[in-house]
């Protein structure tokens, strides 16, 4: 058995760190701590209740309030240790040490829990130490103790301000219950249990929507694969009629082919015998248009081979005249190239002199300008310029003058090159030369460079002369400016005295009331008389009477003590037959609550009892005699109403079964008509999209209507109706581009048909010669006229650009394109938006399908609906039947165990009554009450004597008080006194010291003003001189500019001057009048040799011209005789084709053409039926395919993919989550009946020690006895709120002692 054996404290509350640890030492069986108010007692506990479960006592503001103060020391640390010596529940000695730290900052305390030690001694005697964190040692000495934490902390060790907890709320209470039974892991596991079944039953509710769901997306995918499945059986009947279609196309495609090689063969001889007679044609075109074209022609008198012979010999003699000819041309080529490089040479030569005519006229132009510059020069900056001039006048008799002048007259310039820089000027008639030589040259020269040193000397000298004035200006105003700066520091020296004095009063303190003489002498006066007071209370004769009073009072409480523990032993002789006698009363007394309580019980499940007559017939009735009997009895009616329960649960499990089959259908049901309705919805929208303006739909009906119209306004009638299906206007159109493509124009047949009447018209005699014509028509011979006319109306029918019947079949064969064209853009269209007609048509079924089927469907809904509220309130009764059931059985079962306690607690009656006969009442011949009694009496002289000792120590302490309060009044006056004289002196001294800064800065002040009056007029003087520095500075600066610029101007005037010398001598200096004078030879001599071989060209013109004509005639005699013998292979070539002709002619009449090509057309309309079939099943079949395609986009959308397993998977789920809920009610049931069960005993002890405690120490009469007690007793179903309150007990009245106590 663990028990605690010594107590050290040092630092806590009251116990000071700078004193010895105190040490308690523990008595056994029993420790009495006394003392008075303050000394401590709770102290221990709260130290004892630390060092065993490290909780801190309430109301110590985090530990701060739990340590002594640092303040009350001196320090700014305190450290606190708690050391505990006890015996471990296995006996053994160990020691708990735990400290702390309180540290005492600027305005706050911080206090801290240091590590804590166990000592203990190992096996061999020696001392163990073993450091743990705070949270460490406060789970371990615990368990060393055997004791848990809770009881160790409210009932062991608890807290005087804590020791009403019984009386919290009763969710506190029930907390605080589960703690010192140690079931919060139990309670904790309970709601862990409900969360967790609560969410197993959330899932179940999101796993049945989605199963729901799913069933519906089951049931659509299932008609979807349905649907596939069909697709699929009509794709493979498509594919084989397509198979027997292509078989039937091949068959008569081979049969087209062999006709089509026979009509081929026949087309080929018809197009040799068409090329034939148009080459025959063309010969005879030929033969005309040669004839035509002979000069003589010799066919008629000359053979072929006479006109060979003739054509030899005319080479021979004209071999001599070509070679003439060409001998002739060489020389005329000959001297035309000659010509041409003459010609060139001439023109290379004229190019160089017309660039040194150019550079000639750039130097009249320099020398002009030179001219004009030095004169401008000369008259803007006065230099001195001469040259002479001298003026030629071509008058009759007009002589020469010379003067020397400048002239400005617009001149033309020529220069004479053989003298250097003379120049001549020519206006008109009149000649004005300027000679302009080098010593007039170099004159201006000098004059250019006197004037230019002469304009720097003059900029210079302003330059220094504008420098000197403003030298002399900056020096004065140098002046100025250091008498200012030389005033400003006087008055920055005089302001920072003034400042400093300044700042010196301002420190100087100003109080509203100085100090008086009298106030001293009256705070004297007051600290005597406060000292006299003081020295009066402390010679108080009670200082000394109280602790003889006190010592003698003691005494007698010794003296009580003795007598109080002689009584206590005798009371404890005669209260061993009094506990006896108690023990059974109280069992009686159980027994008749345990009685009243079942009576409750019957009345409060009255209405339960009501519906079970046989069960209430049963129970024991008022009066009966409860003995073992009884609990035979309700244990077989406890079995009988268990029965009842399994049957009634069988039958609520049955119900409940068809319930969830009900529920399964209509959401089967339901999810599969929601399903349904958002198809057709779907299917609706689609329907209204492909119906759109733009739809493809709405394309082809217009197509239809534009047919109509169009073939109605073209052929007058037309095959197509308004509900015409698409596949059949596809035929429609294929076999109008195979009707119009037949049509084409084909001229060639034209003009064999020409040719056929033609030779219709001829008629020949058995020697194949034509006779006479006839027309093919009326086969009326014709005259010459009308075979004229006849010739000319079959030549304009022939002829390709003028035939009427042509230009007929061409417009015909535009118009029959141009509907091709159409027809074309109609089938393309038609194609292209067959799908979405097919999708209309088959989505408009589906509609039609679904709305029947949404019908449908509604009403199995109502029908299943009613099923589902009929198996609801069946399943609904066996439940409230189940219910009430369960009731029955948890009242039977507490009435048996209740009936069970009775039947035990007499047990225990009988048995006590047994024992208390053997004992003997009797104790030294003493009565209990008359015990009681006295030792009351004793115990209350005690309390009165304690009472008058803590009167006296209350009266001591108030006199001690007194006389502290005294001497610290006579304290705090003296030091006062003290105050107020050093005050006196400090405020006689600042006076002194006022006076002395204010006169100081008034001083300043004077002077300040004074230098402020001297400083104002340099500064305006300064001021003045600075302007007047500004303003020469600028009028020095620009008239500096302007000499600058002037000097700069005459400079560039003079370089142009220069440059213009330079490149006029550079002229000179080169040869260019010498190379000008031999390209004018060159260029002469060039042209006498061009002339004289023109001369040449023009003698060999008229010998060329003679040879040629004599070789034009025999060419063309020779071409004529070419040209006849040309004329007799034409013929030849005529006569060969008329004979492959005839044979021709012979063959094709051989092969019977008609009856080909009709048997050619028969297979051709056959193969176009056959492909029109192939294409309207092709039309289906990509129906089929699209909807295949769609039906398996649908599978494969996240609806309906994997539909069936995510299906059982989910229901896999959902009956797991519902199973997962069941099981978890029954656990958390069994838990919370177990829980409830272990309170209940728990509650039955406590009780039952209360209840003996409160009968041997509460005399009272106003309480018969408390207990704890919980509503859930007293209620009919397992409740989760156990409410627990405390109730007192008067007679068979019970009060809740919440709010009263």
């Amino acid at each position: 058995m663990a028990s605690i054996s010594k107590l050290s404290v040092r630092g806590i509350r009251a116990f000071s760190p700078e004193d010895e640890e105190q040490v308690i030492s523990f008595c056994f069986p029993l420790t009495i701590i006394v003392g008075a108010n303050g000394c401590g007692k709770t102290t221990i506990i709260e130290a004892l209740k630390y060092a065993v479960t490290g909780a801190l006592p309430p109301g110590n503001k985090s530990g701060q309030a739990f340590v002594h103060d640092p303040k009350s020391i001196g320090s700014s640390v305190v450290k606190a240790a708690v050391k505990l010596r006890f015996n471990n529940r296995a006996g053994k000695s160990m020691v708990v040490i735990r400290s702390m730290e309180l540290t005492q900052k600027k305005t706050t305390m911080q206090f801290k829990q240091l590590d804590g030690i166990i000592r203990t001694t190992d096996e061999s005697g020696r001392k163990v130490a073993l450091s743990h964190k705070c949270s460490e040692l406060d789970r371990q000495v615990p368990q060393l103790l055997g004791v848990s934490k809770s009881i160790l902390e409210h009932v062991v060790f608890c807290h005087q301000e804590d020791s009403s907890w019984p009386l919290m709320a009763g969710s506190d209470l029930k907390k605080r219950f589960d703690d010192i039974f140690d079931s919060t892991k139990y309670v904790k596991a309970l709601d862990a249990i409900k969360d967790v079944r609560k969410t197993y039953q959330n899932k179940a509710k999101d796993y049945k929507t989605e199963l729901a769901e799913l069933n519906g997306h089951k049931h659509a995918a299932m008609g979807f694969r349905n649907e596939l499945d069909h697709c699929r059986q009509g794709l493979s009947d498509i594919h084989d009629e397509m198979q027997g279609y292509n078989q039937q196309i091949q068959e008569e495609q081979a049969k087209c082919k062999v006709w089509g090689k026979t009509l081929s063969k026949y087309g080929k001889i018809e197009h040799e015998i068409n090329e034939k007679f148009s080459f025959m044609e063309q010969e005879e075109v030929r033969i005309e248009t040669h004839q035509k074209g002979l000069v003589t022609d010799m066919t008629q008198t000359n053979t072929k081979d006479d006109l060979e012979d003739k054509l030899m010999t005319f080479d021979r003699q004209m071999q001599g005249d070509v070679k003439t000819l060409n001998e002739t041309k060489a020389k005329v080529k000959k001297s035309e190239a000659k010509i041409a490089d003459l010609t060139k040479q001439k023109v290379e030569l004229s190019e160089s002199r017309g660039q040194l005519m150019g550079e000639k006229k750039l130097h009249e132009s320099n020398l002009f300008k030179r001219i004009e510059l030095m004169e401008e020069l000369a008259t803007e900056y006065g230099l001195e310029l001469t040259f002479s001039q001298t003026q030629q006048t071509d008058g009759g008799g007009g002589g020469i003058i010379n003067t020397q002048q400048s002239s400005r007259s617009r001149l033309s310039i020529s220069s004479d090159w053989g003298i250097d820089n003379n120049t001549t000027f020519s206006q008109g008639s009149t000649v004005n030369t300027i000679q302009l030589t080098n010593e007039d040259l170099e004159a201006f020269e000098r004059s250019v460079s006197k004037k230019r040193q002469q304009l720097q000397q003059q900029l210079d000298e302003y330059r220094d002369l504008s420098q000197k004035e403003e030298d002399s200006i900056q020096t004065e105003l140098s002046n100025l400016k250091a008498k200012v700066t030389t005033v400003e520091i006087d008055l920055s020296r005089l302001s920072d005295n003034r400042s400093k004095a300044e700042r010196e009063l301002n420190k100087i303190p100003r109080t509203s009331s100085r100090m008086r003489k009298s106030e001293i002498d009256e705070a004297r006066r007051n600290a005597e008389r406060m000292a006299r007071t003081r020295d009066e209370l402390s010679r108080d004769p009670r200082r000394t009477e109280i602790p003889n009073e006190i010592k003698l009072k003691a005494d007698k409480i010794s003296q009580k003590k003795n007598e109080i523990e002689e009584l206590a032993s005798i009371l404890q002789d005669l209260r061993r037959c009094a506990e006896e006698q108690n023990s059974i009363d109280i069992l009686e007394r159980q027994v008749d609550q345990d009685l009243e309580l079942i009576d409750e019980l019957k009345n409060d499940h009255s209405f339960i009892l009501a519906n079970y007559h046989d069960i209430k017939a049963k129970l024991p009735h008022e009066g009966t005699e409860i003995d073992s009997s009884v609990s035979n009895a309700m244990d077989s009616i406890v079995d009988e109403v268990s029965e009842n329960l399994d049957s009634t649960k069988t039958q609520l499990d049955e119900a409940s079964e068809q319930l969830k089959q009900c529920e399964s259908k209509v959401s089967k049901t339901s999810a599969l008509l929601s399903h349904k309705q958002d198809t057709l919805s779907q299917r609706k929208e689609q329907l209204s999209l492909l119906s759109s303006e733009n739809g493809g739909v709405q394309r082809i009906k217009n197509i239809i209507r534009t047919v109509r119209q169009f073939e109605i306004g073209s052929f007058g009638s037309t095959e197509i109706s308004t509900n015409v299906d698409p596949q059949q206007l596809l035929q429609h159109f294929t076999t109008k581009i195979g009707e119009l493509s037949s049509d084409e124009v084909q001229p060639e047949s034209i003009l064999k048909t020409m040719k056929k009447l033609k030779k219709l018209a001829k008629v020949k005699d058995n020697n194949g010669n034509v006779t006479e014509l006839r027309c093919p028509c009326c086969t009326r011979v014709m005259d010459n006229n009308e075979i004229v006319v006849f010739q000319q109306q079959i030549d304009n029918l022939s002829h390709p650009e003028n035939s009427a019947i042509i230009q007929m079949d061409q417009n015909n064969a535009q118009l029959n394109r141009s509907a091709m064209r159409n027809y074309e853009n109609w089938r393309n269209i038609i194609a292209s938006n067959i799908n979405d007609w097919l999708d209309h048509q088959r989505i408009a079924d589906e509609i039609e399908i679904l709305k029947a089927t949404v019908a449908i469907d509604e009403d199995t809904l109502s029908s299943e609906n009613a099923k589902l509220e009929e198996a609801t309130d069946d399943a609904e009764n066996q439940k409230e039947k189940h219910s009430n059931l369960l009731q029955l059985q948890d009242l039977v079962r507490r009435l048996r165990d209740e009936f069970n306690k009775i039947v035990n607690k007499k047990s225990q009656i009988a048995t006590r009554k047994e024992e208390l006969r053997l004992i003997a009442p009797r104790a030294s011949g003493k009565n209990l009450r008359n015990t009681e009694r006295d030792y009351n009496s004793k115990m209350e002289e005690k309390d009165a004597l304690m009472h008058v000792i803590t009167s006296l120590n209350q009266e001591a302490t108030d006199l001690n008080e007194r006389i502290n309060q005294a001497s610290e009044s006579a304290s705090r006056a003296e030091n006062l006194v003290q105050t107020k004289m050093k005050q006196f002196e400090q405020d006689q001294e600042a006076i002194v010291k006022r006076k002395e800064l204010n006169e100081s800065i008034a001083s300043c002040k004077e002077e300040e003003s004074k230098m402020q009056d001297q400083i104002a007029p340099i500064r305006q003087k300064a001021k003045i001189k600075e302007q007047e520095k500004n303003k020469y500075r600028t009028a020095a600066q620009k008239e500096l500019q302007q000499r600058s610029e002037l000097n700069g101007k005459f400079n560039n005037d003079a370089e142009k001057i220069s440059s213009l010398t330079k490149e006029i001598d550079d002229f000179k200096s080169g040869d260019s009048l010498g190379r000008l004078e031999n390209i004018d030879g060159d260029i002469n001599s060039i042209s006498e040799d061009i002339v004289k071989k023109e001369k040449e060209l023009r003698d060999l013109q008229p010998k060329l011209k003679a040879v040629q004509a004599r070789v034009d005639d025999q060419g063309a005699h020779r071409r004529n005789i070419e040209s006849n013998i040309e004329l007799f292979d034409i013929i030849s070539e005529k006569e060969k084709l008329n004979d492959e002709v005839s044979l021709l002619e012979k063959q094709l009449e051989a092969l019977d053409g008609e009856s080909i090509r009709q048997k050619y057309k028969a297979s051709e309309q056959n193969i176009r039926m056959y492909e029109s079939e192939k294409n309207r099943r092709e039309g289906s079949k990509d129906a089929l395919g699209v909807q295949q395609r769609e039906l398996k986009r649908k599978l494969q959308t996240s609806h309906y993919k994997n539909i069936d397993e995510r299906h059982r998977v989910k229901m896999i789920e959902h009956e797991t989550s519902n199973l997962a809920v069941q099981d978890l009610d029954i656990y958390h049931s069994a838990l919370d009946r177990a829980l409830l069960r272990y309170h209940g005993l728990k509650i039955q002890e406590i009780n039952k020690i209360i209840k003996e405690l409160w009968s041997l120490t509460y005399k009272g009469e106003d309480i018969t006895s408390i207990a704890l007690t919980s509503d859930q007793e007293k209620s009919s179903r397992s409740a989760r709120s156990y409410n627990y309150r405390v109730l007192m007990t008067k007679g068979t009245t019970e009060l809740d002692m919440r709010g009263r106590c």
